[in-house]
């Protein structure tokens, strides 16, 4: 061959393959070249596809994709923009034939380049004859959660309804109820990150908080490579505490709403402006007597808390917390949430007359003032007076409250001057850098803790108190729709039921069995 013919041969070749894709330039409006060049479609158009509103078409035979994936992905994406069923007649290491089925002109045939992983288009007739249908298979959760992750990532709470209705407006069809739980879900572990690669570099984490905020405690504890507790305080934290707030710390525990459950435990300040203030928290599998000791030895090495003495612990008097403040802190008080309190008190003894002298003997500062209030309980309910004497009032009210723990003095004590809440918020928290900035991460990978799935719906709603309101906000729409009887702020609990079929008490027009009552001439 001379070399003329050589170099027309390879003029040939370089014209069939065309110019590549530009995703800098040419990513906002993908154009597909005509005539005798073509464009090497690559991942980067895919990716666009799921953004944009133009639709996909193939042009011609010739175009070249960079692997068969990629080919794949466009195909579907067609569908889906299309609305058309494609499905394929061959699909294996070399060929793929894709078509219409349904009495459709349309086909694509490509082959593998040799020597190459690349596919190039031979046969295309790009002209569908059938009708558009509005159920298409390919419109999957894996598919809607990459095109509608940004939608997710900026409304994490988008209603059921609301998406669907969304997926409709783009001219996607009809998806089902499970199709957007499936989506929701891998829509936020691809902007949250798997749940499992986080427990394998909570040890680079912790190493790395440390790094980041000076003065910080990061514990970890696993058992055979499993995640068992993480206690964590940063330095601003216990700084801030130990030089600003009041020496008062709040303590409690909440279930976790993961996948994998376990319970948070916590203990918040109160600052010189009666502000709480975050200090230590702790992840645990469950809430006992065992880890509450863990938790609070840990934060009496870090807050110093050797001389309990003028100390003041408020709970709910879990059985495992009380033991663990009684023996590590001897000399500190431990006093009762009101609230919690009121919720034992109020399953007994109810009525709005009891709940508003409760509070009021609560916050009686002198002993006159509380034997005026209890005596006035006394009257109304004298029940209610004989469970309260079984209280230890030094825990719950003011009244009783040891001198150098009051708060209603005459005089102002240097934590509620400036200074104090200057030095109270000083010290900051400093970011940390990313998992993909740090050394060698997942040298030492934890797995998550063993966790039983329990039967039936997860709960989302935290669950009331008896008699608590629901304070969540509704709406716009809602609340122009709510009326006293559907409003959901209070709970029917305690309500007497009554039949609208036949009149009767106990039941309701569901499950009535008896006969409407007759009707009244007029």
């Amino acid at each position: 061959m001379s070399s003329a013919d050589e170099q027309e041969t390879s003029s040939k070749k370089r014209s069939r393959r065309g110019h590549a894709f530009n995703p800098t330039t040419d990513m906002d409006e993908p154009l597909f070249r005509t005539g005798n060049s073509t464009i090497l479609y690559d991942s980067m158009v895919i990716q666009c596809h799921y953004t944009c509103s133009n639709y996909l078409y193939f042009d011609f035979t010739g175009l070249v994709f960079e692997s068969k994936s990629v080919l794949k992905a466009a195909i579907n994406t067609h569908s889906i923009v299309n609305n058309r069923i494609i499905k394929y007649k061959k699909d294996d290491n070399d060929r793929a034939r894709a078509v219409c089925p349904r009495d459709c002109t349309w086909i694509l045939y490509a082959t593998k380049e040799k020597g190459k992983s690349s596919f190039i288009i031979k046969t295309f007739r790009g002209e569908h004859t059938c009708p558009m249908v509005y159920k298409n298979k390919r419109v999957s959760s894996t598919y809607l959660a990459e095109r509608y992750a940004s939608a997710w990532r900026a409304e994490p709470n988008m209603s059921i309804g609301g998406f669907i209705d969304r997926v409709k407006k783009d001219d996607l069809g009809d998806i089902s109820v499970w199709q957007v739980y499936r989506t929701k879900d891998k829509a936020l572990e691809k902007i949250r990150g798997s749940v499992i690669e986080h427990y394998k570099v909570l040890w680079d984490y912790c190493e790395e908080l440390k790094r980041t905020n000076v003065g910080t405690t990061a514990v970890v504890e696993g058992h055979g490579g499993e995640f068992k507790r993480l206690y964590i305080c940063l330095g601003a934290c216990k700084e801030g505490f130990m030089h600003g707030c009041r020496r008062l710390i709040g303590v409690d525990g909440c279930f976790l709403k993961t996948e994998y459950g376990g319970q948070l435990l916590s203990t918040v300040g109160v600052d010189g402006n009666n502000g709480l203030y975050p200090v230590a928290y702790a992840v645990v599998e469950t809430e006992n007597g065992e880890n509450w000791r863990w938790f609070l030895e840990l934060l009496k090495e870090d807050l110093a808390l050797h001389n309990s003495n003028g100390l003041i612990f408020m709970s709910d008097k879990q059985k495992g917390l009380v033991n663990a403040i009684g023996s590590l802190f001897e000399h500190a008080e431990h006093r009762t949430c009101v609230r919690h309190l009121y919720n034992n008190f109020s399953s007994l003894h109810k009525g709005l007359a009891l709940k508003n002298l409760l509070w009021a003997t609560a916050r009686a500062t002198t002993i006159p003032q509380w034997l005026e209030q209890m005596h006035r309980i006394c009257d109304i309910c004298p029940e209610a007076y004989g469970w309260l004497e079984l209280k230890p009032a030094s825990q719950w009210t003011k009244s009783h409250f040891q001198e150098g723990n009051r708060c209603d003095h005459i005089y102002v004590d240097d934590i509620y001057k400036r200074d104090a809440y200057r030095r109270t918020y000083t010290p900051s928290i400093s970011p940390i850098t990313g998992p993909q900035a740090w050394p060698n991460p997942g040298l030492n990978p934890l797995t998550p803790p063993y966790y039983t799935k329990k039967a039936g719906r997860p709960k989302k709603s935290r669950r009331k108190e008896a008699g608590e309101q629901n304070t969540s906000t509704p709406t716009p729409e809602a609340a122009a729709n709510a009326t006293p009887s559907t409003s959901g702020n209070l709970s029917r609990k305690g309500l007497t039921m009554r039949c609208k079929k036949c009149g009767q008490a106990g039941h309701n027009k569901r499950s009535c069995k008896g006969a409407p009552p007759p009707a009244t001439n007029m």
